[in-house]
């Protein structure tokens, strides 16, 4: 008979990593406890001999607190009728137990099992983007689904090995012996600093808030004041032009009035001491810009990790939440912008900085006495309350009332994962587009 032929047999394999892997999960319970977490039937490669099906009758043997032993993984495939299918048989379960000495390296097989299903994802990711191109013919729909196809593989590819708790831990004392307290990066407000020590790599920091508030001038001065400790900030503004942005920058800074910026009519000795006293400090401070149109939180990530890779990374301000473009549209709004809040805390994660994330409110605090904020009014919520480490809830009374605490702005601490919650106030210098801690008792 002849015999079956494989189906692509020129992609990426390793036939001898995965009998490895096969034949520890039959040896070793331990070895099956490791492999089945790390591995899905779908990283075993497509042939005649079924691995896929070997690994998940071992797998579900496991999950049921049965040892997958030779014996009980063929008697199951038996009765799945998948043991006939299996080239071999019987004799070949036997031949992948026999022909490893012990299971010491099965994990290790296994990860490459794994390095191998992903380089296969990788070549169909490119023959699913080249026939996107061909086939389309509107350039930006096509790049759009290019970049959601992207996306999806650079999220398979984020899976680590689990960690003990003894050696982090132990990692993290070094650090405290040596003085160190890592890269936190201060919000620059006497009190909010009190309470959140800063903000800390791998965080997702959302700042809320009706439009009008100041969240745009609250993010600026986070991350101008996290790049006067040495730590660059990127700041993507979907709403604001950089030209803005820049202009708010230098207002703050110089204590000049925006107002004047905007208007080009900086006049007077003193305005242009001021002018060049906010140009030298902003030209000196690592904070770069991006007011890119649709972005992508695949171009936010490729963005990221090139300028971490160029000159260093502290901080990440989007600016804000719900203007994100997505390449793969979701059933609901409710449903993308979780997808973003979850894309946004993967990518603190992985980049190791601090990443605050502006976001709309709803109507709620306009119709509730006395207008204060709180988290259940986060815009289209989802999961954003779930995966912020802090969440930021800005207030200023005078916006619904003049006379009610002019020129204060109340910051809410409504989650805050690692601390305590709070509520504090701060000056709001409109005229300069920035806050500042209260000069007097509130």
């Amino acid at each position: 008979m002849e015999k079956q032929q494989e189906p692509f047999p020129f992609l990426p394999r390793s036939e001898e990593a995965e009998r490895g892997a096969l034949g520890g999960m039959m040896l070793s319970p331990d070895a099956a406890g490791e492999i089945s977490s790390l591995l899905s039937p779908e990283d075993f490669f497509p042939s005649p001999r079924q691995h896929s099906e070997i690994f998940r009758a071992a797998r579900d043997l496991f999950e049921e607190g049965k040892d997958p032993d030779l014996v009980l993984v063929s008697s199951l495939l038996s009765s799945r009728g998948v043991l006939a299918k299996i080239e071999g048989g019987a004799a070949y379960l036997a031949d992948l137990v026999s022909s490893l000495p012990s299971a010491t390296n099965a994990l290790e097989y296994a990860r490459k099992v794994k390095d191998f299903s992903l380089l296969r994802k990788v070549v169909e990711c490119g023959k699913r983007i080249e026939q996107i191109g061909l086939e389309s013919e509107d350039a930006q729909r096509a790049a759009s689904l290019a970049q959601g196809e992207a996306l999806a593989l650079g999220e398979e590819a984020s899976w680590r090995e689990v960690e003990s708790a003894g050696e982090v831990a132990r990692r993290a004392a070094s650090l405290l012996k040596e003085g160190d307290e890592g890269p936190f990066a201060l919000t620059g407000f006497r009190d909010l600093d009190s309470c959140l020590q800063g903000f800390r790599p791998g965080q997702l920091i959302v700042v809320a808030g009706r439009p009008g508030m100041g969240k745009s001038a609250l993010a600026s001065g986070f991350a101008l004041k996290a790049a006067s400790q040495g730590l660059p900030a990127l700041f993507f503004s979907l709403e604001m032009g950089k030209d803005e942005v820049a202009k708010r920058m230098l207002s703050s800074l110089g204590q000049i009035s925006f107002e004047k910026l905007e208007r080009g009519v900086v006049e007077g000795q003193q305005d242009l001491e001021k002018l060049e006293e906010g140009l030298s400090a902003l030209s000196s401070l690592p904070v770069f810009l991006d007011d890119s149109a649709d972005l992508s939180l695949l171009e936010i990530r490729t963005k990221c990790r090139r300028q971490k890779a160029k000159g260093g990374l502290g901080m990440v301000v989007v600016d804000y939440l719900q203007l994100l473009s997505s390449p793969r549209p979701q059933e609901n709004r409710q449903q993308e912008i979780s997808g973003f809040s979850r894309a946004l805390k993967m990518l603190s994660k992985e980049l190791e900085v601090p990443v605050v994330a502006l976001s709309q409110l709803n109507r709620a605090p306009e119709m509730r006495e006395g207008k204060r904020p709180q988290l259940s009014d986060l815009r289209e919520s989802g999961s954003i309350e779930q995966d912020a480490d802090v969440v930021l809830l800005l207030n200023r009374p005078d916006a619904y009332n003049p006379d009610d605490r002019p020129g204060e702005a109340e910051v809410i601490v409504a989650k805050h994962r690692n601390g305590k919650v709070g509520s504090f106030w701060l000056e709001f210098e409109g005229d300069f587009a920035r806050f500042s801690d209260p000069q007097r008792g509130f």
